[in-house]
């Protein structure tokens, strides 16, 4: 799902910038909201991996 994330925004960034210098960033500046929340979502995402590898981690010492 990271990967998703991450060609969401940069696909997002690439087509917003491109049409934005085709009619003018005016009309398009406001697409770059997609790649902001996709950018924030892939961080979510890979803090949230990184809890939950830790949590587990700290389940398996508890076990022992």
């Amino acid at each position: 799902m990271i990967y998703v994330w991450l060609a969401i925004a940069i696909v997002t960034a690439v087509f917003t910038t491109v049409m934005g210098l085709i009619q003018g960033f005016d009309r398009w500046i406001q697409y770059y909201l997609l790649t902001i929340f996709a950018v924030f979502i892939l961080i979510v995402k890979k803090w949230m991996m990184n809890r939950m590898k830790k949590h587990l981690e700290e389940v398996e010492k508890a076990k022992k």
